[in-house]
C-alpha cells in the first residue's frame, strides 16, 4: 500500500482542523464538548505524517481554539481565560508527541516483522532453488539450459492459452523449473541408467512426482508455521506442486501417478508436460539423436487425445515458432 506523503497528510489534517473550528463556533464556543473533536486531526497527522506535521497540526489546532479566535461562549461573547486555552494547547502538543511516538514504535515493529518474514521467504526460495540445482547435478537430462528452455517454452505456450489469466502466467512459467525435483530421491543406478529400465525400475522412477510433491508439502507446512506466506507465495507453491505431481499425466488417462484424464489435469501441469515432451524430442541423448523442429511438431500434433488435449495442441501449434527460437537460443553444451 502506497504511503501518504507528509505534505498531503498535513493539508488533510489542517482542513479537518479548520472544519472542526467552524463546528465549535457554530455550536456555541469552547464551553461545549465539541473542542475535543480537535484531537482527530492531531491523531491523524501523527499516524500519517512526520514529527513536523504532527507538531504543526497540534499547534494550529491550539491556536484555532485560542482566546483570540474562539470565545468561551459565542452567545454572550465571553472570552476564554488565558490559562484555559494555553493548557488546551499544551494537551494538544502532548497528545501529538505521545501518538507520534506510539506510531513510530508500531512502524518499527512492523518493519522488523516484515524483514524477518522476507528473510524466511528468501531462505525458503533458496531451499527450493537448491533442490532444483541438486536435481540438475544428479540427472544429466536436467541441465541449466533445459530449465531455461522449459521456462521460455511455457511463456510462449501460455500466451496462446486464453483460459490462463495473464497474472497467472508468470507463476506457471517460473514454477516449471520445479517439475523434476523428486528425482533427487531416485537411486543413481536407475536415474543414470542408459539402457531401458526394467518394469521394476520403471515403477521406482514413476515415484518421483509423488516424492517431489511431498518435499514441497513439507516446505509449505513449515512456511505456514512461520506465518510468512502471503497469497501470492501460496499460489506459487500450489502451482509448483501441481506441476511436480501431475506433469506425467496424459489426456487419455494412461499417465502417472494418478491416471488423471483430460481436463482433470491442472493446466499448469499440462503446459509443463508439453514443454518437457518437446524438449525431450529435440534434445540428443546418448541413446538417440535429437529430432528436428518439424519432426517434434508432427509428433505432438499426432498426440491429440492421447498425450495432450485438443486445446493444448492447438495452442502449441500457434506457439511452435517460439519453441523453435527458444531451443535455438539455448542449445545443449557440447
Amino acid at each position: 500500500m502506497k504511503r501518504i506523503s507528509p505534505i498531503v497528510s498535513l493539508w488533510m489534517s489542517l482542513a479537518m482542523a479548520v472544519a472542526i473550528y467552524f463546528i465549535v463556533y457554530a455550536t456555541g464556543g469552547t464551553a461545549t464538548a465539541y473542542p475535543h473533536l480537535m484531537y482527530l486531526p492531531i491523531i491523524l497527522s501523527s499516524f500519517l505524517g512526520n514529527w513536523q506535521t504532527a507538531i504543526a497540526v497540534a499547534a494550529v489546532a491550539g491556536l484555532l481554539l485560542s482566546q483570540w479566535l474562539m470565545p468561551l461562549s459565542v452567545a454572550d461573547g465571553t472570552v476564554q481565560a488565558f490559562a484555559s486555552w494555553s493548557f488546551r494547547l499544551l494537551m494538544f502538543l502532548m497528545v501529538a508527541v505521545w501518538t507520534k511516538s506510539l506510531a513510530g514504535l508500531v512502524q518499527r515493529r512492523q518493519e522488523a516483522e516484515r524483514r524477518q518474514n522476507q528473510q524466511i521467504l528468501d531462505f525458503q526460495y533458496a531451499s527450493l532453488t537448491a533442490l532444483i540445482n541438486l536435481a540438475e547435478t544428479r540427472d544429466p537430462e536436467t541441465t541449466g539450459v533445459h530449465m531455461q528452455r522449459m521456462q521460455e517454452y511455457a511463456w510462449y505456450l501460455l500466451e496462446k492459452l486464453p483460459v490462463v489469466e495473464p497474472e497467472d502466467r508468470w507463476l506457471m512459467a517460473s514454477a516449471v523449473a520445479f517439475h523434476d525435483i523428486g528425482k533427487v530421491a531416485i537411486p543413481d543406478r536407475i536415474l543414470l541408467k542408459e539402457d531401458p529400465l526394467t518394469d521394476e525400475e520403471w515403477e521406482v522412477m514413476k515415484q518421483h512426482p509423488i516424492i517431489g510433491a511431498k518435499v514441497l508439502d513439507d516446505i509449505f507446512s513449515q512456511a505456514m508455521k512461520s506465518r510468512a506466506l502471503d497469497k501470492t507465495v501460496m499460489n506459487y507453491i500450489s502451482t509448483a506442486r501441481d506441476i511436480i505431481l501431475y506433469h506425467h499425466e496424459r489426456a487419455d488417462g494412461n499417465g502417472y501417478p494418478h491416471g488423471l484424464k483430460g481436463h482433470e489435469i491442472p493446466i499448469s501441469a499440462q503446459v509443463t508436460a508439453m514443454c518437457d515432451v518437446y524438449d525431450a524430442l529435440r534434445a540428443p541423448r546418448p541413446y538417440k539423436e535429437g529430432s528436428s523442429h518439424e519432426e517434434a511438431v508432427r509428433s505432438i500434433r499426432h498426440s491429440v487425445g492421447t498425450h495432450f488435449t485438443t486445446q493444448l495442441v492447438d495452442a502449441f501449434m500457434r506457439a511452435e515458432a517460439g519453441f523453435r527460437r527458444a531451443y535455438e537460443r539455448h542449445p545443449n553444451s557440447t
